[in-house]
């Protein structure tokens, strides 16, 4: 059936609407509705403590800082940019409450790179613990 050949063609080069999210053959996007448009951005030190807690399942060891924005986006849907928090440089971020109560940054000197390490559970406000808990 050659209409089937030409439909496969026409879905895999289609993608999807930059603006909705929907895939442009009119298909239901994979991405959950809470990480499309302008909620996948990161807003608040809140917010960020609970996408951290979530990435930190990931990586049990932490996350190098330089790689944090990426392994965000990737792991969690989710964006985040260091202007929105008022810091020029990343490690900025980690020095507002309560993320630097929370997430302590290791500076390894043999690799010259800075490790998100993870939590320090006993730092975490209950009001952190009931959003990552309520958004899982």
């Amino acid at each position: 059936n050659g209409k089937t050949g030409k439909t496969a063609v026409s879905r895999a080069s289609a993608g999807t609407d930059a603006d909705t999210g929907v895939a442009k053959d009119g298909l239901a996007s994979t991405i959950p509705n809470s990480v499309k448009g302008a909620s996948d951005t990161i807003t608040n030190r809140d917010d960020l403590a609970v996408v951290l807690l979530q990435l930190m399942q990931r990586f049990p060891e932490g996350v190098s800082l330089s790689l944090l924005k990426q392994s965000i986006q990737t792991h969690c849907g989710r964006s985040l940019n260091e202007a929105t928090f008022g810091c020029i440089k990343l490690a900025e971020v980690f020095k507002l409450p309560p993320l630097q109560q929370i997430f302590p940054l290791e500076h390894v000197q043999s690799r010259n790179e800075i490790i998100v390490r993870p939590p320090r559970t006993g730092h975490i406000p209950q009001h952190i613990w009931q959003r990552f808990y309520l958004g899982r």
